[in-house]
């Protein structure tokens, strides 16, 4: 009963944010995407024969590697724009789903850490901004991401394995899911499995290179220079472009607003945390950073919230639950407000302003209940000895 309450919570959210959001984005990649799956069906539009091929014509030959979603949404006898956004909602509440039900499964006193978790997930900058662009893979990405990530946590390496493959052909993004996985197997102690786990990301990698080597030699394709694929056109790599267009307090507001305060709950919780989660989350860093290279910060680092959302969770279940509730809740809005562009939702800056306070007194919260466990620790450590 409480899975099918989290799913169903997650369904809700997962609606209210898409619906609050605009009906079309200002900029969206869905004539790419679209444009590939209407002639994946046709044989002649693949050929290397002829002069030219009608791969060799799109404007940015990055989209048609990304098979898997436009491909089967083509076959969904619904308006496109509606497939696209129903593929979205069922998509990003499943991921939700998947984030929560992991909470409850790590021993979570009550069904409120599933609620939060849900909160924070469906609240989160990456899933709102599928709201406001649903013409994209990425909410494919995060339900690998979070399964690879439950995976990872029950030691279901074989899984995870499966999921990392069949997500390639929808995002490259997957394959970095597997790098965090390889990275936190080396730290020690190591699990029995470890070896298993160690060969995720350079297998993950290792079938990239080749389904693009294959696509590129027998479909048409034709080569693109990897360093084009990751440093964007002439104008310039994609961080820099991101930073000269925007001004230094809104750089700073635009990665704020990916988890808000959950960012910093996230770090102050990490040394209370699970080896498992731990580790995972230190193999986690250095992928998704480097990520911020080639695609909006923002973006990119919403990928991380199947590291982030369980690490502010230790924080925030120490709380009063209407503490809890209402940090998420104002981080969610900032969130969505920034994602969306919702004009009901309050102001970025004042919600941010609230946010931060809430969150100082969550902090000092915290630091007073571990300061008293520490205390009650030590005393009773000196009646044993005695």
């Amino acid at each position: 009963m409480r899975i099918v309450s989290v799913v169903l919570l997650n369904a809700i959210l997962a609606a209210l944010v898409q619906v609050g959001a605009p009906s079309e984005p200002a900029l969206s990649d869905r004539v790419k995407y679209e444009e590939y799956a209407e002639h994946i069906s046709q044989p002649e539009w693949f050929t290397r024969s002829g002069p030219w091929s009608g791969l060799m014509g799109l404007n940015d030959r990055i989209y048609p590697y990304r098979i898997l979603v436009p491909a089967a949404l083509a076959t969904i006898p619904l308006e496109p724009s509606l497939r696209w956004k129903l593929y979205r909602w069922i998509a990003v509440s499943t991921a939700g789903s998947i984030v929560a039900i992991t909470a409850l499964s790590r021993g979570s006193s009550s069904i409120a850490s599933a609620v939060l978790a849900t909160v924070m997930a469906q609240g989160s900058f990456g899933f709102a901004f599928t709201a406001y662009d649903p013409y994209g893979p990425d909410p494919f990405v995060f339900v690998c991401l979070a399964l690879m990530t439950w995976c990872w946590l029950r030691d279901r390496w074989l899984i995870a394995l499966a999921i990392g493959v069949i997500g390639i052909f929808a995002k490259e993004t997957v394959v970095l899911g597997g790098v965090a996985i390889t990275l936190a197997s080396m730290i020690r102690p190591r699990r029995p499995s470890w070896a298993m786990w160690l060969a995720q990301g350079p297998a993950l990698a290792g079938l990239l290179l080749l389904y693009r080597w294959a696509y590129d030699e027998y479909v048409g394709w034709g080569h693109v220079a990897p360093w084009v694929q990751v440093w964007g056109d002439r104008e310039g790599r994609w961080l820099s472009l991101w930073m000269s267009g925007n001004p230094l307090s809104t750089q700073f507001l635009l990665v704020f607003s990916v988890f808000a305060t959950s960012w910093v709950f996230a770090i102050v919780s990490f040394r209370h945390a699970l080896q498992d989660l731990r580790a995972l989350a230190i193999g986690a860093a250095a992928p998704f950073l480097a990520l911020v290279v080639i695609q909006n910060p923002e973006r990119a680092l919403g990928n991380l919230f199947f590291v982030v959302i369980p690490l502010a969770l230790i924080a925030l279940e120490r709380m009063p639950q209407w503490i809890a509730f209402t940090s998420v809740a104002l981080n969610a809005m900032l969130s969505v407000r920034v994602a969306t562009m919702n004009a009901v939702l309050p102001g970025a800056k004042y919600t941010a302003a609230l946010a931060i306070v809430v969150g100082a007194f969550v902090l000092w919260k915290y630091s007073s209940e571990i300061t008293a466990s520490n205390d009650n620790t030590s005393s009773l450590s000196r009646v044993t000895s005695r």
